[in-house]
């Protein structure tokens, strides 16, 4: 299968709009809860520092782990895969980074 001239280019747009829209997405109240008539919201972030204030250490962690860091981590490596693969700016440490990581099997 060829590679389509513009892919770098399309993955770095897509990698950047998802860098806002985590942003966004982290900054932006997610839960909400309204009770005799008091209402609270919070984001994700929020949520796992309750979840821990509440003594919920595993699931607080979880959540983090699961919702903000690898999601954020994801995005990370993408922009900078993305990035130095761009032929202006190789980086002799993505060549090294690339050999060691096995491509993905017929399942990914």
């Amino acid at each position: 299968m060829a590679r389509r001239e513009d892919s770098l280019s399309r993955t770095l747009a897509l990698s950047l709009a998802a860098a806002v829209v985590y942003v966004v997405a982290n900054a932006a109240p997610m839960l909400s809860l309204k009770a005799v008539g008091h209402q609270a919201s919070t984001t994700v972030f929020g949520g796992a520092v309750q979840l821990w204030n509440d003594g919920q250490e595993i699931v607080a962690g979880l959540v983090l782990f699961a919702a903000v860091v690898a999601p954020g981590l994801q995005i990370a490596v993408m922009l900078a895969v993305t990035l130095g693969a761009r032929p202006a700016h190789r980086h002799a440490g993505l060549a090294r980074c690339c050999a060691i990581t096995p491509p993905p099997g017929p399942g990914a």
